[in-house]
């Protein structure tokens, strides 16, 4: 019988057997940290006996708990299960925080370093030493933004470009959290969490990473709603690394969290937030724009690629590749001037594309278009044909636009 998933076995609140714990999940039966290696988690255990050698564990007035560092003689290091925490969020693991009650362990629930301190503390020998004071917070707390105490260290996330975000969300997962006042460290927790959630919205364009539609709906800033969504938890408090998490409409969101089959659900959106990140990290990902223009006879345009070069000789749907200052429609209608001659008018969003073609992968974006002339031009592509949707299936297409076609063809109306 598998083993029960940290995630869901722990409940907030419940005492459990440390003999137990370590049985289930592995990891150093002794000490205050343990680091299980068959699992994306680590195991802290606070004690109050812990004040008779200086350490300062529990809830402070901050919102945070403080933990002290593992190390019962001379200076506290940054190794093994201290450094460990430090690296938690870079490591892709979750911290989870129990308290001792006599024999048994009472789970506190799943935490969050928002910084930590150099404090000076007895050792068990009495002598004064070095410590390490980390600062926790739970991953499902709200945390409203207190007035930042250095603004420019903060800029909005939406100021910035993809590329800048995306730079911008791994270094705050970098970022060293030697920080010793409370409030900047609760200040740069909130901006981590920000700045990591609004790049995962951004990478999707307004499109759900899950079901490829389109937002239901805009923000009152003018943004598509989405939800990132943090595969691994069953909240979704706290950061996370980008890989774990995932771009949901509203519909799908729910999904992960109630549907029957949830488990096997989020286990596809893992595959897909790693696969996306590995792509882009690799540098292989390609954003591309295509369009689904339809004349007043019902008919769809597509396009024949030249027969040298990448997937020649293949059918369709004309668009081509995103550059980084313009948007997706900016780019959608330029690629179909510059390629066709064509001008059109973007009706409506469709849906999102994943495909991967080993050597490159694309994310291919769509839109519904209508035809603002007639005169085209092959400038790129060998040849073009308006014919009627039931008859794409007669012509070699492209994998990302054969998937396409299937999901067009399981509509009723375009």
């Amino acid at each position: 019988m598998p083993n029960p998933d940290p995630y869901t076995y722990f409940q907030v609140g419940s005492l459990y057997k440390r003999k137990d714990i370590h049985d289930l999940f592995g990891g150093q039966r002794q000490g205050g940290i343990s680091t299980p290696s068959r699992y994306p988690v680590i195991f802290l255990f606070s004690s109050k006996r812990g004040k008779e050698f200086g350490y300062q564990d529990g809830w402070k007035d901050d919102g945070l708990y403080y933990y002290t560092g593992e190390g019962q003689v001379g200076d506290m290091t940054f190794t093994r299960g201290n450094l460990a925490i430090k690296n938690h969020l870079k490591d892709g693991k979750d911290l989870f925080l129990f308290e001792t009650e006599g024999d048994l362990r009472r789970f506190i629930g799943r935490m969050s370093l928002v910084g930590y301190e150099e404090v000076t503390i007895p050792d068990i020998k009495g002598n004064l030493r070095k410590g390490i004071l980390f600062k926790l917070i739970p991953q499902d707390a709200s945390i409203e933004p207190e007035p930042l105490p250095y603004p420019e260290k903060y800029e909005k996330p939406e100021k910035r470009s993809f590329h800048d975000l995306r730079q911008a969300a791994f270094n705050a997962i970098k970022a060293d959290g030697n920080v010793a006042d409370s409030r900047e460290a609760k200040a740069r927790y909130y901006f981590r969490s920000n700045i990591i959630a609004s790049y995962v919205r951004n990478r999707a364009y307004g499109f759900c990473e899950a079901c490829g539609k389109f937002a239901p709906f805009n923000t009152t800033n003018g943004q598509p709603y989405l939800e990132p969504h943090h595969i691994r938890r069953r909240s979704d408090g706290g950061p996370d690394r980008p890989e774990f998490m995932i771009a949901l409409c509203p519909n799908c969101h729910r999904k992960a969290h109630h549907g029957a089959d949830q488990k096997k659900f989020n286990q596809a959106l893992l595959q897909k937030a790693q696969w996306i990140e590995r792509s882009l990290f690799n540098s292989t990902l390609k954003y591309v724009t295509a369009a689904l223009t339809i004349d007043n006879e019902g008919r769809i345009l597509i396009a024949r690629r030249p027969t040298k070069g990448v997937l020649g000789d293949h059918w369709e749907f004309p668009g081509g590749k995103f550059e980084e200052n313009e948007t997706l429609e900016e780019c959608l209608k330029r690629e179909l001037k510059e390629e066709l001659n064509l001008t059109v008018e973007i009706e409506r969003p469709f849906m999102l594309v994943d495909h991967d073609y080993e050597k490159f992968q694309i994310r291919l974006f769509t839109y519904i278009c209508k035809p603002m002339n007639s005169n085209l031009k092959l400038n790129e592509h060998s040849k073009y044909v308006w014919i009627k949707l039931k008859n794409l299936k007669n012509y070699k297409f492209t994998g990302a636009d054969k998937r396409l076609i299937e999901i067009m063809l399981a509509h009723t109306s375009l």
